[in-house]
């Protein structure tokens, strides 16, 4: 089955990586995803690379979706919406998605599933096996039984006219215009979209599996028949015959940007058309295995295979030294010679001589003492060899042993753990826990006289500097300084004892210091440090070679493989006083090329390069190779997307361009999960997150691409992702949440909680003064009804004592009246008189005498009144 346009094309890359797989099949990496590391079944019945970047494959057991690090599935147990989880078929629409086909339904895929159509109805006793698109866009879909029809508006309809005579199945359809290209296993046959007329186009017995156009040149591929062109009057000419096509599954091929035509054959073979020749490049890793779809994708191609899962093939960035006895070996010390020589140490096997095409070994067999080698060192006429039992002179012109030093003849240990020709010519060495040695001109061996606490130590590497000095790192010693065969400094390093091994060391342009220690890469200046370690960037704390190429960039080896730093990093970094510096820089593992990341310490050198510039790294499985100079940027565009917010137990498509994303309230928990397609260094890229408004720090998320959020409080969130790809910030990528309350925990619940507080404030201290009101009222009402009745009782006995009073003032009265009458009508006569006493001449008494008689009335009156008044006194009380 073919459901695709060949139009897609690849960029130029392909060119290269065509080229490299045809000059050496070591040149390239392939590694595999199956069912052991995500994909669901082992064979990829249809490839396809969809508008967003993602590489899409149908299998068996659901629709995947690869990012270069990760594969997502998707069946029936996750997109409930799936008719089934069978597919064999994809159609690209350019810019939109791809049409996946099962047997009885299709599913329309962008960055997920976006849409399933069930095609039971145009599938009965039969099934999908074409699909493509018309120029406006309505879907056709042809099947087995050699039915053909139209989607339009969701609804199928059979296409007009559509009823060969002979009973063929439909297996390709190509639009080109107004005309359909219907490909089945009786013919090929031409149909007008405007008249819906069709014809054949050539034999009947032209089985056509796949239609495909390069450069708007229309090919057919066919079994038995071969690859042939269709011109615009529908002839056909055979462009390469079927027999130069041995084993072809026509269903997968596939145009580069050049317009060479790739294709699988069933034995694991790539097959590459250009300028009508074939060429044929065998991958061993999928030998006899069937290839059934192919992506050709810059310098990499994605090969679907038959039980083999999903294999991506590259170019590789660093070299194996292809040699049948080398290239398994645990190798140890490599040493080139000024005219190119190689001189390469093992672990357990001796020591190889590369000299052009010849290898020459030495072991114990021709007389090493040892057949582990530990260092090598010297010139292009004498090198010297350290083992583990002592040191071995070989003449490099005529490959003989000339000298052995062993303890038994004077030698002052076994273990020689470095070789060093200095550039006047003197040989040095250190012995294991024995200090530091050179050779005389007699080549006798000379202790260099140092300290006492430094002469019982293992010096592990040595450094020339450009005045002229020795630096010779140890195994817990620190750095010590040589001039002239005179000790000058011993420099202790600020590492704890089990990072305080130095095992590389480098001086830069201005005569600072880099040492490869177990701990990080330190710089030493002035008598200061600075640290650089995995937290700054650095792949590996432990370092054990630090190399300069000629284009500006140190490299570094690991237990991790290969670091290459340009310098002005390092220059960045000696100036920064940033404790979280990041080094920008490149790495290269099993992925690159490397035979074994684990490149190997110990030894001396732990690199080497050669005159070319090349540098040779030491494994535990062979000689990986980098060529500087080869090795362009490999850095890759990085496509970031938000993915899918899992509620529960359900999920929503976070769609392109969807900046908020809404959680319910009833969500106790929730994730969000993203994705980042990068095939070129997926294993170089660090994730970290933070969510503001909770924490302005970074948290670094390893290789996790899911964040999973439990009791997050309702309110607007920023989740941010920052991207890190080879020590660069990439981009930092954002998304809002928004949190949605419970009823109970929007503001409005809470301001009618606040009403209905005031409310019931009111109430209760309305009540309440009402009741207290009431109380008071009532103990006030009783209170006065009490004085009221005592009052009462007062005033009734006030009110019988005063008519008492009353009843004996009445009777006072009654009687003092009469008695104050007498002399008060006497007093008034008397002053009548006196006020007329001219008229009355017959009186016999004088004023005075009336005046007398009056005072003594007065008196009289007087006294009855002040009685009267002490009667009425008593009454009161």
């Amino acid at each position: 089955m073919v459901f695709q346009s060949l139009d897609s094309l690849a960029d130029e890359g392909s060119e290269q990586l065509k080229d490299n797989l045809k000059k050496d099949s070591q040149e390239y990496v392939i590694r595999f995803w199956n069912n052991t590391n995500g994909l669901p079944h082992n064979t990829v019945y249809a490839l396809e690379k969809g508008p967003l970047g993602f590489i899409w494959m149908a299998t068996e057991e659901g629709l995947t979706r690869f990012d270069g690090s990760d594969i997502e599935v998707f069946n029936k147990d996750n997109v409930p919406e799936l008719i089934e989880n069978s597919f064999y078929g994809f159609f690209l629409v350019e810019g939109k998605g791809i049409w996946a086909a099962g047997d009885y339904s299709l599913a329309f895929i962008y960055k997920n599933i976006v849409k399933v159509v069930d095609c039971h109805e145009i599938t009965t006793d039969s099934w999908i096996t074409a699909v493509t698109e018309d120029h406006q866009g309505n879907l056709w879909v042809g099947t087995k039984n050699g039915q053909l029809f139209q989607l339009i508006d969701d609804k199928f309809a059979q296409v007009p006219n559509w009823l060969p005579k002979e009973d063929v199945s439909i297996q390709s359809l190509y639009n080109s215009g107004n005309q359909m290209f219907i490909g089945t296993d009786e013919g090929l046959y031409s149909m007008n979209l405007d008249s819906f007329e069709y014809n054949r186009i050539g034999p009947k017995d032209l089985n056509t599996r796949i239609i495909f156009t390069v450069k708007d040149q229309v090919y057919i591929g066919a079994p038995k028949t071969g690859v042939l062109s269709l011109d615009k009057s529908e002839n056909l000419t055979t462009i390469i015959p079927d027999k130069d096509l041995a084993f072809l599954d026509y269903r997968n091929l596939r145009v580069d940007d050049k317009g060479n035509i790739w294709g699988g054959t069933e034995k694991g073979e790539l097959l590459i058309i250009e300028d009508g020749k074939v060429s044929k490049i065998p991958l061993l890793e999928i030998s006899d295995i069937s290839i059934r779809k192919l992506w050709v994708d810059e310098d990499m191609i994605f090969i679907g295979t038959q039980g083999k899962g999903l294999a991506v093939v590259r170019k590789s960035t660093i070299q194996k030294l292809d040699h049948a006895l080398l290239s398994k070996q645990n190798i140890r010390p490599i040493f080139i010679s000024p005219n190119g020589t190689k001189w390469i140490g093992t672990k357990s096997n001796g020591l190889f001589k590369l000299d052009g095409e010849k290898t020459i070994s030495f072991t114990t067999k021709t007389g090493l003492q040892s057949d582990a080698i530990v260092t090598i060192g010297g010139d292009d006429e004498k090198i010297y060899v350290g083992t583990r039992n002592g040191m071995h002179l070989i003449n490099a012109k005529n490959n003989k042993i000339e000298r052995n030093y062993y303890a038994e003849n004077g030698f002052p240990g076994e273990h020689v753990n470095t070789i060093f020709q200095a550039s006047d010519g003197k040989v040095w060495f250190s012995i294991a826990n024995k200090g530091i040695y050179y050779l005389d001109d007699k080549g006798e061996a000379v202790k260099v006289n140092l300290p006492e606490k430094l002469q019982a130590v293992s010096y592990i590497t040595v450094q020339e500097t450009k005045s002229g000095e020795l630096l010779y790192g140890s195994i817990s010693k620190g750095l010590v300084r040589i001039k002239g065969g005179v000790f000058q400094e011993h420099i202790d390093l600020p590492l704890t004892p089990g990072e305080n091994i130095i095992y590389s060391i480098f001086e830069d342009h201005d005569g600072s210091l880099w040492l490869g220690t177990q701990g990080g890469l330190l710089w030493y200046n002035n008598k200061s440090f600075k640290h650089l370690t995995k937290n700054n960037g650095l792949n590996a704390n432990g370092i054990y070679s630090i190399m300069e190429d000629h284009h500006g960039k140190i490299w570094l080896s690991s237990n991790f493989g290969l670091q290459r730093i340009a310098k002005e990093e390092l220059t960045k970094f000696k100036s920064s006083d940033d404790q979280f510096f990041y080094v920008t820089s490149n790495f290269y593992g099993h992925e690159n090329g490397m035979s074994n990341e684990e490149t190997n310490s110990l030894i001396y050198p732990s690199a080497t390069m050669d005159k070319n510039g090349t540098i040779w790294y030491p494994t535990i499985e062979g000689i990986s190779i980098a060529d500087p100079g080869s090795i362009q940027e490999d850095r890759s565009q990085l496509k970031f997307h938000w993915d899918i917010l899992r509620l529960g137990n359900s999920f929503k498509n976070i769609l392109p361009g969807q900046d908020v994303i809404e959680v319910p309230a009833d969500i106790d928990y929730f994730g969000i999960t993203f994705s980042n397609i990068n095939y070129h260094n997926p294993e170089q890229v660090a994730f970290y997150y933070r969510v503001k408004n909770l924490s302005e720090d970074w948290i670094y998320l390893s290789d996790r691409k899911e964040l999973i959020f439990n009791s997050l409080k309702p309110g607007n969130y920023s989740l941010e992702i920052k991207t890190i790809e080879l020590g660069n910030i990439e981009s930092v990528h954002s998304l809002n949440i928004k949190v949605l309350p419970l009823f109970y925990e929007t503001y409005t619940f809470k301001l009618i909680l606040v009403v209905i507080g005031l409310l019931l404030a009111m109430f209760l201290v309305q009540y309440y003064l009402k009741v207290r009101i009431g109380k008071d009222l009532e103990r006030m009402v009783e209170q006065r009804t009490h004085d009221l009745n005592d009052t009462n009782q007062k005033l009734e006995s006030a009110m019988l004592e005063i008519a008492a009073q009353n009843e004996t003032l009445k009777n006072i009265t009654w009687q003092q009246s009469h008695t104050v009458r007498g002399p008060l009508s006497k007093a008034m006569a008397i002053v009548q008189m006196l006020m007329n006493y001219s008229k009355y001449h017959e009186l016999q008494m004088s004023k005075e005498k009336l005046f007398l008689e009056l005072e003594k009335t007065l008196e009289e009156l007087d006294k009855m009144i002040r009685e009267i008044n002490k009667k009425f006194e008593g009454l009161r009380k």
